[in-house]
Order: C-alpha cells, then structure tokens, then sequence
C-alpha cells in the first residue's frame, strides 16, 4: 500500500473534458478524463518516479506526468500546533499540541 511507503494518504481529483476541452459533468460527453493525484502531505524528494499504466478493455490512450515534471514536494514542515476555537460567549479553547505531520483524521 502506498500509506506505508510514503506515511500518508493521497488524494485522487477525476476532471472530465468533453470534444471542446471544457470541462463537463456527463459521461456521455466525455472524451477525456484526467485524474490528478496528490500526496496530501509534504515528503522530501519524489513521491514516486515511474507510473505503469495498466489498461484492459479499452483503446484509451494514458499519458503520465511524474511529479518531476509537475511540481515537486516542498520541503516538510516541522514543529507543532493547536486550533484556537472561540465560541459565541467569547469563550476560549486550544485544541492538544499537534506535530507537524499530524494525520488529518486526527484534526
């Protein structure tokens, strides 16, 4: 699994086009369909330096941007932090310290 590679979840965005390239919310005039996937957290280095597209059924053609060409992680952050939450009384809280590369299912 990725996540125990990289210690993080990715996040997939599909964005269809249709025969103008506008992007379309119907299938039926789709022509093209690109996904973009993102680490959802900084890492040092590449994330990944080769992709193998694998299709079956299809005469689709896939082209692949590695993240080299695309834009490449900055570097990770470090230190810690907290939410501050204000309620409608003007009461104050601070959530738990939180590292840097806290997961976001924690948040």
């Amino acid at each position: 699994m990725y996540t125990d590679y990289v210690r993080s979840d990715i996040s997939v965005n599909r964005t269809w086009y249709d025969s103008n390239n506008t992007a379309t919310t119907r299938f039926n005039e789709t022509t093209k369909a690109v996904y973009e996937i993102t680490l959802v957290k900084l890492i040092s280095g590449k994330s990944v330096s080769n992709i193998m597209p694998i299709t079956s059924g299809t005469q689709a053609s896939v082209a692949v941007k590695l993240p080299s060409d695309v834009q490449l992680s900055g570097p990770p952050i470090s230190g810690k932090w907290r939410f501050k939450c204000l309620d409608s009384e003007g009461y104050t809280s601070y959530s738990s310290d939180m590292v840097a590369w806290e997961h976001p299912f924690w948040v």
